[in-house]
């Protein structure tokens, strides 16, 4: 026989299982663009507002002179526009004449509107006789 011997016991368990994040996000590009840097690392934990990816800039930084250049563009027309209808209003005190140029580059005129108008596909398509009028 063997003699009983008082010891301490260490209690411990052991579970078998898997470990799953308890959030899951898909991070979905909104743009078309090459990357630059990855700033994290797979599988670490990130806050909300953490950079992520940095894009390439060039690209953008393109677009974005060229929208400039765009805007610079019509307000060059718009100022041309009133520099001509402020000489315009100047000529009405004039002879009759003057009027009548008055009332080509006004903006309500026939041929300002029809310069503004989207321009439109003539159909093809021949034009269907109704018989009530």
């Amino acid at each position: 026989m063997i003699e009983a011997i008082k010891r301490p016991v260490i209690q411990s368990n052991e579970f078998l299982g898997r470990i799953e994040a308890t959030n899951r996000v898909n991070v979905v590009a909104r743009v078309t663009a090459f990357l630059e840097k990855r700033n994290f690392v797979e599988g670490a934990e990130v806050k909300a507002g953490d950079l992520l990816y940095q894009l390439e800039r060039g690209p953008f930084e393109a677009d974005l002179a060229s929208k400039k250049a765009q805007v610079a563009q019509l307000q060059a027309t718009l100022a041309n526009a009133v520099l001509t209808t402020n000489r315009a209003k100047a000529l009405l005190g004039g002879p009759p004449a003057s009027n009548r140029v008055w009332t080509r580059r006004s903006p309500t005129s026939r041929a300002s509107r029809r310069r503004c108008r989207p321009r439109r596909r003539r159909s093809t398509c021949p034009r269907s006789i109704s018989t009530t009028r």
